[in-house]
């Protein structure tokens, strides 16, 4: 794929940790980062640094880093005339409505991805069958509470139970025994959520769970590698507690590119992602599936940047003709003008993954005393902090390790700790 663009663009990124927004300064020359952390690793304007470490006493999120005045004084300082992107839609304070900085995703792609991620809305969406939903009913979970245990079991050994409006694997319940259930149900009502819709399915047994990326553009839809969901995996992240982010990353693997399985799967993300396109939608979706030996069941998609964004963008290649999945998304929520020369693609990708461990320890720790963050050799031989793209053959050897703790500051258990970005197979070793 071959696109035509202005590289003098200037564009941002918000991020806690600057390394959260890395990527976009192989496409654009005056690429910026606005961070909360000072990190001599990793080029940024942090407010670390312009008001003071130590200064940020509110949470570690763009949202809260959007409302803080020396934040927003810093912004209007350093990034007039910028595009500034936001990981996902956000309000936009009023004192920065009239800074000169365009934040985007906008208000619309706010909306539209609040309706797709919906995840009773997308059952109501679908409902044509026309991507294989498992059988499902919508419920609420004030309703569930009135219910029997085997009136909600209906027969079925285990069910799975999905919050509409969580995400990144919380809210998300398999259930199999009346205790279960009625603690699921119990926690869930007490949150008195506005929106207190409940997708309750059967469980799909000896299912296997897939995802895609894809991106939608002014040229039409475009659909990444197949990925293997790393989720709940017991050596990366508390699969017992309630309420814990359950994503621990994604496999990509040049064997599962071929046959029925990527060519379905496909499919199905370019019917959602049409969809998308007709609601006014534009940029990087993603769509999760779960894949047995002869089927596939769509879940939900991710109208925004997804878990594998910052995996297929280290290992994009040009010359292999990869869809420039960060490229095209900039450019469409930005609404600048652009040119696809050559739409030509394809998804041959080296073996490569994204690890994100979190913390099992029962008191908060830092990262600090675990692998600090840069390059590494696949044996996790340090080489050097930080990282810089290139287009150097060896970089399909090494680790990248990002520190999404924070540096030095306490980690609460459960939160992400570190992120592992392996070129080549997958190599995880876990140790005490």
């Amino acid at each position: 794929m071959k696109v035509r663009y202005d590289e003098n663009l200037k564009i941002a990124g918000i991020g806690i940790h600057p390394s959260m927004r890395w990527g976009p300064q192989m496409w654009f020359k005056n690429y910026q980062v606005a961070s909360l952390i000072d990190d001599p690793d990793w080029s940024s304007c942090s407010l670390e640094e312009y008001a003071g470490r130590g200064y940020y006493q509110d949470k570690h999120n763009t949202r809260a880093l959007l409302r803080d005045p020396m934040f927003q004084e810093m912004l209007k300082r350093y990034f007039e005339g910028y595009y500034i992107m936001t990981y996902k839609p956000v309000i936009v304070p009023e004192q920065l409505s009239d800074s000169g900085i365009s934040f985007v995703p906008g208000a619309l792609m706010r909306e539209i991805s609040s309706q797709f991620e919906n995840k009773a809305m997308f059952r109501k969406m679908f409902a044509d069958k026309s991507i294989n939903l498992p059988p499902h009913e919508i419920s609420s979970w004030g309703k569930l509470a009135t219910r029997t245990p085997s009136e909600v079991f209906a027969g079925r050994e285990k069910i799975v139970l999905q919050d509409a409006t969580s995400s990144g694997g919380r809210g998300t319940y398999i259930v199999g025994d009346a205790e279960s259930l009625e603690k699921v149900i119990e926690l869930m009502v007490s949150l008195d959520k506005q929106d207190d819709q409940v997708v309750v399915s059967d469980f799909i047994n000896s299912a296997a769970e897939r995802s895609v990326q894809g991106v939608v553009t002014r040229y039409g839809v475009f659909v990444g590698p197949v990925q293997r969901q790393i989720v709940a995996h017991p050596q990366l992240v508390d699969t017992v507690s309630f309420g814990q982010k359950q994503f621990c990353g994604v496999e990509i693997l040049q064997a599962d590119q071929q046959g029925w399985l990527s060519e379905k799967m496909t499919a199905n993300a370019r019917i959602i992602g049409e969809r998308l396109q007709k609601s006014g939608y534009r940029g990087i979706f993603g769509v999760d599936s779960l894949v047995t030996d002869d089927d596939i069941y769509t879940l939900e998609v991710n109208a925004r940047i997804t878990g594998a964004t910052p995996l297929l963008t280290v290992n994009y290649r040009p010359e292999k003709g990869h869809i420039p999945f960060y490229l095209l998304h900039i450019l469409e929520i930005t609404g600048v003008d652009y040119t696809i020369e050559d739409p030509q693609y394809t998804n041959d990708y080296d073996d490569c993954a994204l690890i994100i461990p979190h913390l099992l320890a029962n008191e908060p720790m830092t990262s600090r005393e675990g692998l600090r963050m840069g390059l590494y050799d696949l044996d996790l031989g340090f080489i050097r902090s930080g990282f810089m793209f290139d287009q150097s053959t060896d970089r399909s050897k090494r680790a990248i390790i990002q520190d999404y703790s924070m540096g030095s500051r306490l980690v609460d258990p459960g939160g992400d700790w570190q992120r592992y970005s392996w070129a080549d197979q997958l190599s995880l070793r876990m140790e005490g």
